[in-house]
This record gives structure tokens, C-alpha cells and sequence, in this order.
């Protein structure tokens, strides 16, 4: 992108005061991502769908460590310039960390020689890069995933299928940085032509949450917009949005999930996908990405007073290398995101108390 093509496009979206955000969350700072997508959305804001989309990096969360923390520098590197990363550790801090990145963004084109591959601040501070670089619209949800080989590019070697014949194989990584994709989980996915053939996971122990309805809501809008069904999507926030009490008024919870209901076109692209045998699982875990959908949305899980709960994200990894192996890649998304707004327990009946050391599972 040459720098009247970079000053234009700053410019242009300053006037119109729409700056393109990527959010990403730390393990147990979901809550403050939300809060972080309904004060952009305030302020006409859109959320980034991928790195190449967005103006601001935004970590929800203390700054990251490890895996995360490399692949958040994967994202900043895709980042076309101009692009301004900041860090929100709490929500006090909401309107001046937007403020400051705002004006970080605007003073970037004063900047004499911005370098091409500018480390983040390690101290949650702003950092400035460089500049070189219907309803339901069932676009590529693939498309902006965290690709972890060199250049961004999957890894590719040779594998025999199931008639002996040699065949390339991909391999290709999901997470932890990647938009609608559940914080603390990790996907290796080896990959013959589009279907997986193995997959290994690596997750955070059990992380806590407050409100786990609130929670629910925002995966059904995720797991909405990845299926392209975007207005049904800003419905689900906004009643999320009012959980969450940042809202006067939502919609009516039953108007809601009767509207998500009557979707054929949502029912057409979710039905049969990710299917779930409900043994040796939550109850709640069993059937499809549409059954999983409706009971993300359903009023009955909305308790009065929200009460402290767990998302199991060690009984999600036990559960996805034998559910997705054999699957489309395609459904890969979707099947996660039905699933990580479920998988939520009762404080007092997690063992042990929730910590962030890493688990594995492969299949």
C-alpha cells in the first residue's frame, strides 16, 4: 500500500469515525471484551473480521504470555498500516484507552519513518506500525484464521490415505488469537484436501466467569455471524449488551429466540453439523450446531441473579479431536463456537479452583 493510498485511508476513516478494531481476549477477560465491542459499536466502531480489516489491536486482558503472545505478534504483523495496538486491563480504563488509540491512529501520519516490523509495548502502553502493507450471507468464516507457518502460510507434507496412496496433508493452527474463536483454546488441525484427519488441542484450565447467560448470548451472536446471519447476530448483542447492563432496554428474549427459530436459511446451514451423542457429556452438548443454537438463546437459562460459574474448557478439549476428526473444515468454526458458550459449570462443582496452565488432548 503506497502512502497516499495509507493517508487516504486514514483519513477517510477518521472522517467518517469508523475505526476498524480487532479485540483480543486473555483467558477470564471476556467480560471486558464485551464491554469493549458494545463501546465501540457506541461509538460506530466496526469490529474487524480479520487482521487485514483492522486499524486497532486491542488485548482485553493483562498482556499476554507464550503462545498467545506469539500469536498476537502473527496478527499484528498482518496488520496493514497504519495500525495502533493498546492493551484494557479493566474497565475503568475503557473510554480513555479508546481515546488515546483514536489519537495515536491520527498522529501516525506525522510519524518520519515508521519501521516496518515495530515490536508491540510489552508494557501496555500504544504501539504505531507501519504503513506498507440478505441476512444470511454465507461468506468464507475460514478466512481469517491465525495461520502459524512461515510467511502465514499452513505447513504441507505427505500423508497415505485410506487406500494407501500418498496424499499431501496441511497442517494448519486455530486460535488463540482468532475473532469468534473462545480465549485459552488451541487447534492443530492436520488436514487432508478439507477434511481434518487429526487434531490435537491444547487449552487453559477452567476459567471463571460471572453472569453465564450473558456468556451464552455472546456465543450465539458468534456463532450468528459466522454463519453470515449478521441482523440476527445485532439482535443477540443487544439483548446480551442489556444483560450485561449496558442498556436501558433488549429485545424481548422469547421474541428473540422464536425469530432465530423461524430462520430457515439458519436452519438449512446449521442442521447436521457438528452432531454431539450426548454420552459421557453434558446433556446440553448432545445434538447439532442449530439444537446447540436455540439453547444458547433459550430464556429458561436466565437466571435472575447471575451466580459464579466456570467455563470447562479441559471437557471441550477432551470432547473436539474425536468430534471433529472426520469433519469438513468448514464446520470447524462452528462446531467450536456451538459448543464453548455450553460449556459452562457451577462454580461449586468445578474441582479445584481455576488456574491457566495449559492441558492437552490429540486424536
Amino acid at each position: 500500500m503506497g502512502l497516499s493510498a495509507t493517508v487516504d485511508r486514514l483519513l477517510g476513516r477518521l472522517a467518517l469515525g469508523r475505526l476498524h478494531v480487532l479485540p483480543v481476549e486473555v483467558p477470564g477477560a471476556g467480560e471486558l471484551r464485551m464491554r469493549l465491542e458494545h463501546a465501540c459499536r457506541v461509538r460506530g466502531w466496526p469490529l474487524a473480521t480479520s487482521p487485514a480489516d483492522a486499524d486497532l489491536l486491542v488485548v482485553c486482558g493483562s498482556e499476554p504470555h507464550g503462545d498467545l503472545a506469539a500469536a498476537l505478534d502473527r496478527v499484528w504483523q498482518a496488520m496493514p498500516g497504519p495500525r495502533v495496538r493498546g492493551t484494557l486491563s479493566a474497565v475503568p480504563e475503557l473510554p480513555g484507552v479508546l481515546d488515546e488509540l483514536a489519537a495515536d491512529y491520527l498522529a501516525w501520519n506525522r510519524a518520519e519513518d515508521p519501521l516496518p516490523s515495530a515490536e508491540p509495548d510489552q508494557h501496555g502502553g500504544h504501539d504505531m506500525g507501519d504503513h506498507d502493507m440478505g441476512d444470511m450471507d454465507m461468506g468464507d468464516h475460514m478466512g481469517d484464521m491465525d495461520m502459524g507457518g512461515p510467511g502465514g502460510i499452513a505447513l504441507a507434507s505427505g500423508a497415505d490415505d485410506r487406500d494407501g496412496l500418498e496424499m499431501d496433508v496441511l497442517h494448519l493452527p486455530l486460535g488463540p488469537a482468532l475473532p469468534d474463536w473462545p480465549a485459552g483454546l488451541s487447534l492443530l488441525l492436520t488436514l487432508q484436501g478439507d477434511v481434518v484427519a487429526a487434531v490435537e488441542v491444547t487449552a487453559a484450565q477452567r476459567i471463571p466467569v460471572h453472569d453465564p447467560f450473558a456468556y451464552r448470548l455472546d456465543w450465539a451472536a458468534r456463532l450468528l455471524q459466522l454463519t453470515g446471519a449478521g441482523a440476527l447476530a445485532d439482535r443477540v448483542l443487544a439483548a446480551r449488551d442489556h444483560r450485561l447492563g449496558l442498556t436501558g432496554s433488549g429485545p424481548d428474549p422469547v421474541d428473540l429466540r422464536r425469530r432465530i427459530a423461524r430462520s430457515w436459511p439458519l436452519k438449512r446451514a446449521l442442521r447436521g453439523v457438528g452432531p454431539v451423542d450426548a454420552v459421557d457429556v453434558p446433556v446440553e452438548w448432545g445434538g447439532d450446531c442449530y439444537d446447540r443454537l436455540l439453547r444458547l438463546v433459550d430464556p429458561g437459562n436466565d437466571r435472575t441473579a447471575p451466580g459464579p460459574a466456570v467455563q470447562d474448557l479441559p471437557a471441550l478439549a477432551e470432547l473436539l479431536p474425536g468430534l471433529l476428526t472426520g469433519s469438513e473444515l468448514a464446520d470447524v468454526r462452528l462446531t467450536v463456537a456451538s459448543l464453548a458458550g455450553l460449556a459452562f459449570i457451577a462454580a461449586e462443582t468445578s474441582a479445584g479452583s481455576p488456574v491457566d496452565h495449559p492441558v492437552g488432548a490429540a486424536g
